[in-house]
């Protein structure tokens, strides 16, 4: 999988929540997310979401279980897919979001 770019990012008081477009989904995933959408079904709604917590500086990887990876369907909602992202993939999300806030500083 490939980590591309911030896709939208949410300023909660000292919370930034960053969802972050992913491509290069393995066929399982996409499988499981034509299923999902059927005919609606797009390739660029896969995503990993990152919270920075500003008053600790830490980055946390969101998830629903052990699910890490989403897809966002045709009406808008979540579907976590169970898939852990290695840390090479979680370091460039989280080098994503420090470049995104350094711009702000």
């Amino acid at each position: 999988m490939k980590i591309e770019e911030i896709d939208n990012c949410d300023d909660l008081d000292d919370i930034k929540v960053f969802a972050i477009l992913v491509t290069d989904v393995p066929s399982k995933y996409v499988a499981q997310a034509k299923k999902i959408d059927g005919k609606y079904y797009k390739e660029d709604c896969f995503g990993i979401e990152i919270s920075y917590h500003a008053d600790e500086d830490k980055y946390v990887i969101s998830s629903e279980y052990d699910k890490q990876l989403y897809y966002v369907d045709f009406n808008g909602n979540w579907h976590w897919l169970d898939y852990t992202f290695t840390q090479a993939e979680k370091d460039a999300a989280i080098e994503l979001c420090k470049k995104d806030l350094q711009k702000e500083a």
